[in-house]
This record gives structure tokens, C-alpha cells and sequence, in this order.
């Protein structure tokens, strides 16, 4: 939190993490702060922002998972592994906390939601 305080100090407009664990074991702590100063908090991991966070965009791993399953079948069935072509997929997932936007007094363009996975 003393990291926290003296970014405060110099007077940030916003407040970003991305999967730091000591930040994470006191997320809810740092996001309670940044609230009573309507600082939004970003951060990677969509599970943040039914925690406090304001937006997260990031990986959708329950997605790369069920790909790779996808391609492990097609292994497994007896698939030519030199005809399954390498493929960097990291589909991209993005949540929204629209009640911490009323309450900073921001409005959120509808094609900004309109990509959002899901809004609170």
C-alpha cells in the first residue's frame, strides 16, 4: 500500500497492474483506495474487475485452453502433427465495470462497450 500511496501522491490519473502477484494479494485493498479517489484501475485479468477494477483486457485462457484441447484431439485421432500448422492464439477478452464509470462521471462511447465480454 506505501507504493500505492506515493503514486497517489504525484497525482496519477490511472492505475494499471498485469499479473503481479504481490499486487494481486492485495488487489482488493489497492482497488478500495483507488475508488474513494475515482482512480480507475486497469488491469490483464478479467477476474479484477468483479474484485473493483474498472476495465481488464487481456487473455482468455478458458478459451486457449479448449483450443488446445481442440488440437490434442486432432493429435490423439492419429492427425499428420506436420499438417497442424503452429499458431499463436491468444484471443483477446475484455470486461467493464460501468457502474465504477457513473461513478467517476465517465461516459463510455457504446462502441467501446459494444467489445466488451461482459459489463458490470
Amino acid at each position: 500500500m506505501d507504493a500505492v500511496k506515493s503514486l497517489l501522491s504525484r497525482g496519477i490519473d490511472l492505475f494499471f497492474t498485469s499479473g503481479d502477484n504481490t499486487v494481486n494479494m492485495a488487489f482488493d485493498s489497492v482497488a478500495a483506495v483507488l475508488r474513494e479517489r475515482r482512480i480507475p484501475y486497469f488491469s490483464n485479468s478479467f477476474s479484477d474487475v468483479e474484485r473493483g477494477g474498472f476495465i481488464s483486457i487481456g487473455a482468455d485462457f478458458a478459451e486457449v485452453g479448449r483450443e488446445t484441447a481442440r488440437m490434442a484431439a486432432r493429435v490423439i485421432s492419429g492427425e499428420d502433427i506436420s499438417r497442424i500448422p503452429i499458431n499463436n492464439y491468444l484471443p483477446e477478452t475484455m470486461y467493464v465495470n460501468r457502474m465504477l464509470a457513473r461513478q467517476y462521471g465517465l461516459e463510455l462511447p457504446e462502441a467501446f462497450l459494444n467489445r466488451a465480454s461482459k459489463i458490470k
